[in-house]
C-alpha cells in the first residue's frame, strides 16, 4: 500500500470511503465541451490516479490523432475530486490528458492552464 491507496494516510481516499463512495469517474471535457469519463471502483483508486484510464483520441471528433496513435490517459486532479450530490456512491475527478508522460496538446484543461499562465505573465 502507498499514500494513495491507504485510507489511514490519504485523507481524500479516507473521506471518499467514509462517505460511502464506491466509484470514481476519471473525466475530461472534449473540444466540443462534452464530458467523457470512465467509472472505476474506489479499490482501483491508485491505478486511476496514475493514469490507468485510457481513451482512444482518434475516436473523438476534433482530436488530432490517427487510429494507430497511442491512446491518451486521464490523470485525475486529486484536489478537484467531488462527491456527486445526486449519487453519494459516485465521485467525479476532473482530469488532464497525457500521451505517455507528456501532456496531450489537445487537452482542454491543459489549454486553459496555458492560457491562464500567459494571462498571469501579462499581469491579468
Amino acid at each position: 500500500m502507498n499514500a494513495l491507496t491507504d485510507a489511514t494516510t490519504n485523507p481524500k481516499l479516507r473521506a471518499l470511503s467514509e462517505a460511502g463512495v464506491k466509484y470514481v469517474l476519471a473525466s475530461f471535457v472534449d473540444l466540443h465541451g462534452n464530458c467523457k469519463a470512465k467509472a472505476v471502483p474506489l479499490t482501483h483508486f491508485e491505478h486511476m490516479m496514475a493514469g490507468s484510464e485510457l481513451f482512444t483520441g482518434a475516436a473523438l471528433d476534433g482530436v488530432p490523432q490517427e487510429v494507430n496513435d497511442e491512446e491518451v490517459s486521464a490523470h485525475p486532479d486529486i484536489d478537484g475530486l467531488v462527491i456527486c450530490p445526486w449519487n453519494p456512491e459516485l465521485a467525479w475527478a476532473p482530469s488532464d490528458l497525457y500521451i505517455g508522460s507528456a501532456p496531450f496538446e489537445a487537452c482542454a484543461r491543459g489549454i486553459l492552464k496555458n492560457v491562464q499562465s500567459q494571462a498571469a505573465e501579462l499581469g491579468l
